[in-house]
């Protein structure tokens, strides 16, 4: 991302071009109550949770960051599901 488009439009392309975005409802309620809030980082639900919704994601991750000239690390993994669970919370 070079400035071209912001880190919510970036993500948020991975997340759907990887089909991201099938949260249980529960989780979807934790997100909202994040952002609602005031949390726009989600950082109140924990590092962990985050991390393995990501490593379960992995391979569907890596095709779309590597089509786009990047690559899978697991903080961009995690970018990729919070955005998600953004879009799907619909907030």
């Amino acid at each position: 991302m070079n400035g071209d488009i912001t880190h919510a439009e970036f993500y948020g392309y991975v997340a759907n071009e990887s089909g991201i975005g099938e949260f249980p409802e529960a989780f979807l309620s934790r997100v909202r109550i994040a952002l609602k809030s005031g949390d726009d980082h989600l950082n109140t639900i924990k590092l962990g949770e985050w991390d393995t919704l990501a490593d379960r994601a992995k391979f569907r991750i890596t095709h779309v960051l590597k089509s786009c000239g990047d690559f899978y690390s697991m903080a961009g993994g995690v970018c990729v599901m919070k955005q998600a669970a953004k879009i799907q919370a619909k907030i």
